[in-house]
């Protein structure tokens, strides 16, 4: 019965370099014919290889989150630049403390049933008289942290 011949291609590309060949104390004369890689060579490889895909896939949930994050502050941030601008244009600057959003919790475009509770204050300056300072605040919930944005704006009324 023929025995099929080794792909000598297979075998070439398994062939350790020689680098290897001296870590293990093979001279000339020894271990020659021994081609490939042994068994616990492979074993650190992939180890190896599999703690490089681990922190990688560590690195790309932060990532994501982080997304996530910076997302929900960029909304946050919309709702209260858009509370702000509407309280400036309706030009009612009597003294408000914590008014709450009638539609909260709002949505990301202010209508009701969201994530984002909105709340406003409106009050006298300390900086000068004549001048109201109103802060918006938009709060909401990631990965149960409560986070919030405030912004703040002094109007003169005259």
């Amino acid at each position: 019965m023929d025995r099929a011949k080794p792909n000598r291609r297979y075998l070439k590309f398994f062939r350790p370099s020689p680098l290897i060949l001296s870590l293990r104390g093979r001279g000339k004369g020894e271990g020659e014919g021994q081609e490939g890689f042994t068994l616990n060579e492979i074993l650190v490889a992939v180890g190896l290889i599999a703690v490089g895909v681990l922190g990688f896939s560590l690195n790309t949930m932060g990532v994501i989150q982080g997304n996530y994050t910076s997302g929900n502050v960029t909304i946050a941030t919309n709702l209260a630049q858009d509370k702000l601008e509407e309280i400036i244009a309706l030009g009612n600057f009597s003294d408000v403390t914590n008014a709450p959003d009638p539609n909260s919790p709002i949505t990301e475009t202010g209508s009701s049933s969201g994530r984002f509770t909105r709340t406003w204050t409106i009050k006298n300056s300390p900086l000068e008289s004549g001048l109201k300072e109103i802060s918006v605040t938009v709060g909401w919930t990631d990965y149960l942290i409560p986070r919030q944005v405030v912004l703040a704006t002094l109007v003169f009324t005259g």
